[in-house]
C-alpha cells in the first residue's frame, strides 16, 4: 500500500497536490465516500434554495462512520509489530485436539461454592478458545473459496453483464465489504498453516493483518514456523456434506452454490 497523490478536484481544502497519510483502501472508501456525500449534500442545498424542495432527495448519508479513521479509542500498546506481535500470536494458539464440550447451564449445575463454578469455567473456556479458532478456519476457507471464485467470474463475465458486487450480492447475499476482507486475509494468510491454531477472531486478525505481512515478510525464521501447523489442515467439519473441492467448479452456478454452502458454515460459527 503506498501514498497517494491527489488533486483539486479530489480533496476539499488547499492542500490539493501533496502526499497524504497512508491510509488502508477500506479507509480510503469511508473517506471517498464521506467526500461524496459533503459533494451532495452541498450541491442538494443549493437546488433547493434556488428551485424550491418540490421532488427533491437528501442524498443517502454513508453507512460507515468517518469516526472510525481517527483511532482515538485505540492504545498504543495495542500496536504489536515484529517479534512482539510473533510471542503476542503464539501465545494465542490453541492445543491440539481439543474436544468441544457444551456448557451446561448456570441453574443446571447450580454451583454453591466458586470452585464448583470453576471447574465449569476452565472447560467453558477451552471450548469458547476452540469455537474461535474453527471460525477462524472457516473465515481462511471462504476466502479462498471467494478468491477461486472472483478469478472464474473473471474468466466467465469477459462480456462484463454484471459486476462481481452486484453477482455476489445477487446470488450469495453477502456485502462486497466483507468479501474483500475475506479473500484479503485470505490471500495473505493462506500459505501459513499454523494461523488456523489460533484462537482469534477474524475480526482481531483483519485489523492487525498489515503488521502481520511485515513480520512474515521480515523475518525468514518466523514465517517459516507459521507454515507449518501442528494440527492436520483441511476444512471445519461440519453436520452435512462440504461442498465439491475448489479446483473442481467451473461454472458460476457451481461456484454460488458452493460459496452459499461455505457462507452458512461461516455463518454457524459467528
Amino acid at each position: 500500500m503506498s501514498p497517494m497523490c491527489i488533486d483539486d478536484d479530489q480533496l476539499l481544502g488547499e492542500h490539493s497536490g501533496t502526499q497524504v497519510y497512508n491510509w488502508s483502501d477500506e479507509q480510503l472508501e469511508i473517506i471517498t465516500e464521506h467526500r461524496q456525500y459533503i459533494k451532495g449534500m452541498e450541491m442538494f442545498l443549493k437546488d433547493i434554495e434556488i428551485t424550491g424542495p418540490d421532488g427533491k432527495k437528501i442524498p443517502k448519508k454513508p453507512t460507515r462512520d468517518i469516526a472510525t479513521l481517527l483511532n482515538n479509542n485505540r492504545k498504543a500498546s495495542d500496536k504489536l509489530s515484529g517479534v512482539k506481535l510473533n510471542d503476542y500470536l503464539q501465545k494465542n494458539i490453541t492445543k491440539t485436539n481439543v474436544i468441544f464440550i457444551l456448557l451446561p447451564s448456570v441453574s443446571e449445575v447450580n454451583p454453591k461454592t466458586l470452585n464448583d463454578a470453576l471447574k465449569h469455567l476452565k472447560t467453558g473456556y477451552e471450548s469458547l478458545r476452540e469455537s474461535t479458532k474453527k471460525n477462524l478456519c472457516v473465515s481462511l476457507d471462504y476466502g479462498i473459496w471467494l478468491n477461486k471464485a472472483f478469478a472464474l467470474f473473471s474468466v466467465e463475465n469477459m462480456g462484463n453483464a454484471i459486476t462481481w458486487k452486484e453477482w455476489i450480492a445477487k446470488e450469495i447475499g453477502i456485502q462486497d465489504s466483507y468479501a474483500r476482507k475475506l479473500r484479503k486475509v485470505a490471500t495473505a494468510l493462506g500459505q501459513y498453516a499454523r494461523f488456523r491454531d489460533l484462537a482469534l477472531s477474524f475480526s482481531e486478525v483483519y485489523t492487525r493483518l498489515k503488521e502481520i505481512e511485515c513480520m512474515l515478510a521480515s523475518d525468514n525464521e518466523i514465517a517459516e514456523y507459521w507454515k507449518h501447523s501442528s494440527t492436520p489442515v483441511g476444512p471445519v467439519p461440519t453436520n452435512g456434506h462440504t461442498g465439491p473441492a475448489v479446483g473442481d467448479l467451473r461454472k458460476s452456478g457451481a461456484i454460488a452454490k458452493a460459496l452459499m454452502h461455505q457462507r452458512l458454515v461461516v455463518s454457524s460459527y459467528l
